[in-house]
């Protein structure tokens, strides 16, 4: 599983996701298949994990998942 997998599913796994969007993060373990995903919010997330470049350090990586966490809580999570 390379870094862009385990970011996708840190943000899949989140509960207020999960419950929210019936969203089953074991049904897209990797990038490539959410990039093909029929549920619009995994497609949406997959595209923005996949802007990601190698060059990311882990705090950048933290950052970028915390910022869309905070995104998707508060524009798609009412």
């Amino acid at each position: 599983m390379n870094r862009q997998d385990r970011m996708l599913q840190l943000v899949l796994s989140d509960e207020k996701l999960i419950k929210a969007y019936d969203i089953e993060p074991d049904k897209y373990p990797t990038l490539h298949e959410a990039l093909y995903a029929e549920d619009p919010i995994v497609a949406s997330i997959a595209m923005i994990i996949d802007s990601i470049k190698d060059n990311f350090d882990e705090p950048d990586m933290k950052a970028l998942y915390t910022k869309i966490q905070h995104h998707l809580n508060d524009t798609l999570l009412i």
